[in-house]
């Protein structure tokens, strides 16, 4: 844009206050691009989604009921009984386990 000025200083003065006017019009335009709608192409299209409790990853945690607890145990009992007599046995040499008393620790009586 170009104007007359009585004299160079102002004339100066009047273009640095322009070139400033536009240049913050340019950072004002810059600043807003954000929000300015874009195109988006078909494959760039946001889809519905499944929600994840619906999809296969989504493991879904069995109800336990007695049965299922009494038939685990029964299965691996002989498991349980060896390894309850190895604790006794470690605990007893160990000194932490009195089988006289059949309770942890000595009686004090």
């Amino acid at each position: 844009m170009q104007r007359a000025a009585p004299d160079g200083h102002s004339g100066r003065e009047r273009g640095f206050d322009d070139l400033l006017h536009q240049l913050t019009k340019h950072k004002d335009l810059l600043r807003t691009t954000h929000d300015w709608p874009r195109r988006r192409s078909e494959k760039e299209r946001v889809t519905r989604q499944v929600p994840f409790e619906e999809t296969m990853a989504a493991v879904q945690t069995p109800k336990v009921c007695s049965e299922d607890v009494r038939s685990y145990v029964n299965a691996n009992l002989n498991r349980l009984e060896r390894f309850v007599e190895r604790e006794l046995y470690f605990r007893e040499i160990a000194g932490s386990f009195d089988p006289e008393f059949g309770q942890q620790g000595r009686s004090s009586g």
